[in-house]
């Protein structure tokens, strides 16, 4: 125990190469532990990750009440009011350690720590694409393990305890609160103060008029370019976002509707295709 612990202090503080290799396998544990506190800090369980050297030193630590202080391996942070850490919330219902393998599995395909990351703007409902692991989390920050997607049965397991730890009836047991730290992690924002969606892309900055039903929130038929950004709730169900398709759309002198866009466009190919097969019509009359 002395050694690996003199060791790890030797290379880390340092910073030699085998400290590097060392503070990146940290790194990636900490993402596959997916929990809050820091690896080597708490008493949580992290017997699901593969790493036998990491597992067998955290077990060691917790034995003797110990800990190691890392600044490179901080505490995780929350998005919302009353959000958690899905694992440390499994962990406290006392799961067997092969469950936690196979949920931990499910996470990582995902790409999400978080409950924040999986759950509808509203704060009462899981995403149907995370619940059943049709989509992955684009959002994340984090570089992540390379992680195959789990089988049907996994993605049942997945579900029933996630419903079974947050649901009380068919919403969460604690909705989800306001957003605590700055949206600049998502491209789609919605401000509701001016009730604009705001899209960040890579050539500019734009928004478009919200159009608001009972249960959802999509765009109107325009894009504005503006000049700052600005703050407002991170909108992280995509599937109700139009996208702008291109900059050459994007940025015009006068504003146009898609309808008329991809109207214009339609009738250009039709008319490109009419072309074409009169051509190939006298070509085949002549020979």
């Amino acid at each position: 125990m002395q050694r690996k612990i003199k060791f790890l202090y030797k290379h880390l503080r340092e910073s030699t190469d085998i400290g590097k290799a060392i503070l990146i396998n940290l790194q990636w544990e900490q993402v596959q532990a997916g929990r809050f506190n820091p690896i080597f800090t708490s008493d949580d369980r992290i017997d699901y990750i593969e790493n036998n050297w990491v597992r067998h030193l955290h077990n060691e630590l917790k034995y003797m009440a110990g800990k190691i202080m890392c600044s490179a391996l901080p505490s995780g942070k929350l998005l919302r009011a009353n959000g958690r850490y899905i694992m440390d919330v499994w962990d406290t219902e006392g799961l067997p350690i092969a469950t936690l393998k196979i949920l931990n599995y499910c996470r990582m395909y995902l790409k999400v720590h978080r409950l924040s990351e999986i759950v509808t703007n509203d704060g009462l409902h899981f995403q149907a694409q995370y619940l059943h692991g049709r989509n992955q989390n684009y959002y994340t920050t984090h570089e992540w393990p390379r992680q195959e997607r789990p089988n049907d049965k996994a993605w049942k397991l997945w579900k029933k305890h996630l419903e079974r730890a947050f649901y009380c009836g068919s919403r969460l047991n604690t909705p989800l609160g306001k957003w605590l730290r700055p949206s600049s992690v998502y491209d789609t924002v919605y401000i509701p103060e001016m009730n604009l969606i705001q899209k960040t892309k890579n050539y500019g900055i734009f928004t478009s008029s919200a159009v608001k039903t009972r249960t959802t929130l999509t765009c109107g038929c325009t894009w504005e370019p503006q000049k700052q950004r600005r703050k407002g709730i991170p909108l992280i169900e995509r599937q109700h976002i139009q996208s702008i398709p291109s900059m050459q759309w994007a940025i015009t002198a006068h504003t146009t509707t898609w309808a008329s866009q991809h109207y214009d466009n339609w009738m250009k190919f039709k008319d490109t295709l009419r072309h074409y097969n009169t051509v190939k019509n006298m070509q085949n009359w002549i020979y």
